[in-house]
C-alpha cells in the first residue's frame, strides 16, 4: 500500500484525497515541492518508473495518441449506451469501461501520461492557459500571445491533432457498418432510398462518433444518463449535419474531407483538378472552418447539460477545433481521389453506370491511406 492510499485509508472523509487520482496528487507535489516527478512518487511510495518525465516533444506527440486512442473505448460504450440510457436511465457499457480501467490500471495510465509531458509542453500549456484565462486581455492581444506562443513551440499545435486523429478509427467503423445498411435496403429492392441515404453517411459517422464522446464526457461530470443521451444525441446531430454538409460543399470545389475519404468516397468527376498548391492550403482552410463550427457546438452542449453559461469556453474550442482541424486536413489532400458524382440516379435506359448506390467503395473503407486513424477533432 502506497503513502497515498494510507492517506486515504486514514482522512476517508478528506474530498481532495478521494477525488483526484495517484498521478494528480504526484504533479500537485512536484510543483508545491519543486522536486521531480520521479522524487515525488518516491517519496509517496510510488514506483518512480512509472514518472519519468518526457524529454523531447517527439514522446509528447506519442503520449497523445495512446490517449486519443483509449479515449475511443470510452466513446464506442458511450455511443452504445445513448439509447439504453434513452429508454432505461443507465449506461450499463460506459460503466462497465470506467470498472475495467480501474481493475487494470489503466486509467491512472492513461493520467500518467499527461503528467509526465515533456517541460516544454508543460510551459507551453501553462502559457496557452493564462492567455485564456486572462479577462483583462483584449482579443488582439490574445491573438498575438497565442501566435507567439505557436511560434516558439509550434509541435504544441500538432498535439491538438495528435489527441483528437485516432476519433477517425471509430468513424471508418461506423461508416462500414451503415454502408452495409445501405447494401441491405438495396437487396430488399430499396435501391433508391440507399442512394439517398449514401450522400450522407460520412456525416453520420462523423456524428455517431461525436455522440458517444459527448456520452462519455456528460457522465463523467456526473450527468444523469438519460439527459446525457439527449444532450448528445442532440451534439451528434449538430456536429454530423456541420461536417456532413462542409464535405459535400468541399468535394465540388475539389478538397477532400477526411471522414468522405475514409469511408470510401473520392471526389465527384465534375469537381475541379487542383493542384497540390492549391489542394492542400484549401483542406487546411476546409478543416479548420467545419471545426471552427462543430467545437463550439459540441462545448455549448456541454455548457447547458452541466448547468455552464452556454457560451463558456467557446471561442477557445473553436480556436484549438481550428488548428487541430487544419493540421488534418493537409494529408488528406495531398493526393487527389476520383470517383462517380454521388447525386446522380440511373437513367431511363436501365444504364447505372452513374448510380449513386455504387458511389461507396466498400473494399477501401479499411484499406491503409496517408492520413489512416487522424481523427477530425
Amino acid at each position: 500500500m502506497s503513502l497515498l492510499d494510507e492517506l486515504r485509508a486514514a482522512y476517508p472523509d478528506n474530498e481532495k484525497l478521494k477525488a483526484l487520482s495517484d498521478p494528480e496528487l504526484v504533479s500537485l507535489y512536484s510543483q508545491a515541492t519543486g522536486a521531480s516527478l520521479d522524487l515525488s512518487a518516491m517519496d509517496l511510495g510510488l514506483d518512480p518508473n512509472d514518472y519519468i518525465q518526457n524529454t523531447g516533444r517527439g514522446q509528447d506527440l506519442v503520449n497523445q495518441g495512446i490517449l486519443g486512442l483509449g479515449d475511443i473505448v470510452s466513446g464506442v460504450a458511450g455511443a452504445i449506451d445513448i439509447p439504453i440510457a434513452a429508454a432505461t436511465d443507465s449506461a450499463p457499457f460506459s460503466k462497465a469501461v470506467d470498472w475495467a480501467a480501474d481493475v487494470t490500471g489503466l486509467g491512472d495510465y492513461g493520467k500518467r501520461l499527461d503528467v509526465t509531458m515533456s517541460p516544454q509542453s508543460q510551459e507551453t500549456r501553462t502559457a496557452w492557459d493564462k492567455t485564456w484565462n486572462d479577462e483583462e486581455m483584449g482579443a488582439w492581444d490574445k491573438a498575438k500571445n497565442f501566435a507567439g506562443v505557436l511560434w516558439d513551440d509550434p509541435a504544441y499545435a500538432l498535439e491538438f491533432a495528435a489527441r483528437s486523429a485516432p476519433t477517425l478509427v471509430p468513424a471508418i467503423g461506423g461508416a462500414k457498418l451503415l454502408g452495409m445498411g445501405a447494401k441491405a435496403m438495396e437487396a430488399a429492392g430499396l435501391t433508391r432510398t440507399a442512394a439517398a441515404v449514401r450522400p450522407l453517411i460520412p456525416g453520420m459517422a462523423e456524428g455517431g462518433v461525436a455522440a458517444g464522446y459527448q456520452m462519455n464526457n456528460l457522465l463523467e461530470e456526473d450527468v444523469g444518463p438519460r439527459e446525457a443521451a439527449g444532450y448528445s444525441a442532440l451534439t451528434g446531430a449538430g456536429t454530423g449535419l456541420i461536417g456532413g454538409v462542409m464535405g459535400a460543399l468541399g468535394a465540388r470545389a475539389g478538397l477532400t474531407d477526411p471522414h468522405r475519404r475514409l469511408a470510401g468516397y473520392r471526389l465527384p468527376d465534375e469537381a475541379p483538378a487542383l493542384p497540390w498548391y492549391q489542394r492542400i492550403p484549401g483542406g487546411i482552410a476546409m478543416e479548420a472552418g467545419q471545426e471552427a463550427l462543430q467545437s463550439p457546438w459540441e462545448q455549448a452542449m456541454t455548457n447547458v447539460a452541466t448547468d455552464q453559461p452556454w457560451d463558456q469556453g467557446l471561442a477557445r474550442s473553436a480556436v484549438e477545433g481550428a488548428i487541430g482541424g487544419g493540421i488534418i486536413g493537409a494529408p488528406f489532400n495531398i493526393f487527389r481521389g476520383r470517383e462517380i458524382d454521388l447525386t446522380q440516379t440511373p437513367d431511363d435506359t436501365g444504364n447505372d453506370q452513374l448510380d449513386p448506390t455504387k458511389g461507396l467503395d466498400t473494399s477501401r473503407v479499411n484499406a491503409p491511406s496517408v492520413g489512416a486513424g487522424i481523427r477530425n477533432l
